[in-house]
C-alpha cells in the first residue's frame, strides 16, 4: 500500500503484466522506430515484473521510533531547503555510486564494446574497476568481502541499457533522438514540424495539450531546456565567428598556443593566482559575445543589468516600480491544469463548482484533496503549468494594464507617443522586468516603468500649488 498525493488515502502498489505487453505491442506495431523490438514474454519476465510490488517493500524502511521519526522529518525538511540543496558539491554527486540510491531498479548506460550486456555483469564490471582504482590509490588495500556481496546484491537491481557506437546529431536527427527517448510521448513516432531544433512555439504547443502529458514529463522538459542553452551558444559562437572576425582570430590564436592548455589547467585548480586572473580577464572580451545569447545564463543577466542601464541614460529615471507576485497556491486554472482530464465537460475540464469550494476551505473535491498542504504538492509535482500561468498572466499585465507589450509577445513596431493606448500609469514609454523566484520556488517579478508624469517634473512643481492641484487631478 503507498500514500497518494495527499499523503491520507492508499492504494495497493501492484505491476500489471498484461498492459504492458499490450502497450508494447502497440508500440511495436504503430510506431516504426520500435518495429525491430524483441518482447520477452518468457514466464520467467511476467514472474520478475510481478515480484517488482514485492522487492519494493522487502526494501523499505519502517519508522516507528519516535525519535526516529522525529530525525526522518527533518532531514526531510532540510532536503527541501534551497540553502542545503545548493550547498551539496557537484562533484561528490557525479562522484557517487549510483546503486547507493535508495530504488528498487536503476538504469545504467553501457558501453557499447561490452561483451556480456546482463545487467548484474556491467555494474560488477564498473564496481570492479573502480575497485582496482581505489586500491592502487590507496596502496594495495584489499577489499572487504561484505563490500563485494552488498556490491552484487546492488547489481541486480540495475537495468542496463546499451548504448549505440554511433551518437545523433541533434542539429538534422533531433526528431528522431525525441520519438525514440520518449516513444511514451510519441506513441507513432511522428508529430514534429522539424528534424533540427524545436521552435520555441512547438514547445509551448506540446506543453498545452489538454492530458499535460508532455508538460508533467520532467525528462522532456530537461532535454528541451539543455537543447535550448547548447543550440543558442552554437549558433552564437557562428554569428560571432562571420561577425567579428577580428575577435576570433586572437581567440584563436591563443588556444592555438602549445602552453595553453597548461595555464587553462594551472588555472582550474589555482584561480586566485595572479596568472590565472590575467588569464580570466584575457579569455572573457571573447566568450562574453557569445555567453550573453544564452538564455538563463549568467552572462546574459549580467547583460540585462547594462541594457537596463542604457534605458536609464535614455529614458532618465523610471516612474514606477512594482512587483507581481501571483498567487500560484490558489490559482484556479493552473490547480485544475495539474490533474488529469477524462473528457471536456466535467472538472478539471470545467469549473463545476471548484472555485466555491475553495472559499468555503473544503478539505476535498470531487475526491481530490484541495487543503493547502495537498495544493502544494500537486504544483510542486507539475511546476510547469504553475511556469504557464505566470508566462501568461505577466504578459498581460505588460501588455494591457501597462501598454506595453514584452517582446515575446510578437513583432515589435514603434506606435508614436501620442497615438499610444494609455495605461494604467499614464502613456507608456517603455518597461523593464527581472523575473525572480522565491525560497520555496514560486516565481515573481520586478518591474519599472516609464511614462506619465516623469519624477523629475512632478519634483520641479510639486511646490506650486496651483499646478500641484492639477497634477492631483491627472493622477486621480
Amino acid at each position: 500500500m503507498v500514500a497518494n498525493k495527499s499523503h491520507r488515502a492508499f492504494k495497493p502498489l501492484r505491476v500489471r503484466s498484461a498492459v504492458i505487453y499490450m502497450w508494447l505491442a502497440a508500440l511495436k506495431a504503430c510506431n516504426s522506430r520500435y518495429r525491430d523490438i524483441i518482447i520477452d514474454e518468457s514466464e520467467e519476465m511476467h514472474a520478475t515484473l510481478e515480484s517488482i510490488p514485492e522487492q519494493l517493500i522487502q526494501r523499505t524502511t519502517v519508522v516507528g521510533d519516535e525519535s526516529e521519526i522525529q530525525i526522518d522529518r527533518l532531514v526531510h525538511q532540510q532536503a527541501q531547503t534551497p540553502d542545503t540543496i545548493n550547498d551539496v558539491n557537484s562533484d561528490d554527486q557525479l562522484n557517487d555510486d549510483p546503486t547507493n540510491y535508495s530504488m528498487s531498479f536503476l538504469t545504467r548506460s553501457g558501453c557499447p564494446e561490452v561483451q556480456d550486456t546482463s545487467a548484474s555483469a556491467v555494474a560488477l564490471k564498473t564496481d570492479a574497476h573502480n575497485t582496482e582504482q581505489d586500491d592502487a590509490a590507496n596502496d594495495q588495500v584489499p577489499a572487504q568481502p561484505d563490500s563485494l556481496q552488498e556490491t552484487a546484491e546492488q547489481a541486480d537491481t540495475c537495468i542496463n541499457i546499451e548504448q549505440s557506437a554511433e551518437p545523433l546529431n541533434e542539429f538534422e536527427q533531433n526528431d528522431y533522438l525525441l520519438y525514440s527517448a520518449f516513444p511514451r510521448l510519441f506513441p507513432l513516432g511522428k508529430g514534429l514540424r522539424r528534424t533540427g531544433s524545436v521552435p520555441q512555439k512547438d514547445v509551448y504547443h506540446v506543453d498545452n495539450q489538454w492530458h499535460g502529458k508532455f508538460a508533467k514529463c520532467l525528462r522532456f522538459q530537461f532535454l528541451l531546456f539543455d537543447q535550448l542553452q547548447r543550440h543558442s551558444a552554437a549558433r552564437a559562437v557562428k554569428a560571432s565567428v562571420l561577425s567579428n572576425t577580428v575577435s576570433m582570430t586572437k581567440f584563436s590564436e591563443m588556444i592555438s598556443d602549445p602552453s595553453f592548455m597548461g595555464k587553462l589547467e594551472h588555472a582550474k585548480y589555482h584561480p586566485n593566482t595572479a596568472e590565472s586572473k590575467a588569464l580570466l580577464e584575457k579569455m572573457t572580451p571573447h566568450i562574453s559575445l557569445v555567453n550573453r545569447k544564452v538564455p538563463y545564463s549568467a552572462a546574459e543577466r549580467t547583460g540585462a543589468v547594462g541594457h537596463l542601464m542604457n534605458m536609464v541614460r535614455y529614458y532618465g529615471t523610471p516612474s514606477i516600480f512594482n512587483t507581481i507576485s501571483q498567487d500560484d497556491v490558489y490559482g484556479m486554472l493552473n490547480i485544475r491544469l495539474t490533474l488529469d482530464m477524462r473528457d471536456n465537460c466535467t472538472f478539471p475540464a470545467t469549473e463545476d463548482g471548484f472555485a466555491e469550494a475553495m472559499r468555503r476551505q473544503e478539505t476535498e473535491f470531487h475526491s481530490v484533496p484541495i487543503h493547502p498542504s495537498a495544493l502544494r504538492i500537486l504544483l510542486a509535482e507539475e511546476p510547469a503549468f504553475a511556469a504557464n500561468m505566470y508566462y501568461k498572466i505577466s504578459k498581460v499585465v505588460f501588455g494591457h494594464l501597462f501598454g506595453t507589450p514584452p517582446d515575446c509577445s510578437g513583432k515589435k513596431k514603434s506606435i508614436p507617443l501620442p497615438k499610444r493606448k494609455a495605461g494604467i500609469f499614464g502613456a507608456p514609454i517603455a518597461a523593464f522586468g527581472c523575473t525572480e523566484e522565491q525560497a520555496r520556488g514560486s516565481l515573481h517579478m520586478h518591474s519599472l516603468f516609464w511614462g506619465g508624469l516623469t519624477p523629475s517634473m512632478l519634483q520641479a512643481v510639486g511646490g506650486i500649488p496651483v499646478i500641484a492641484h492639477h497634477i492631483s487631478n491627472a493622477l486621480d
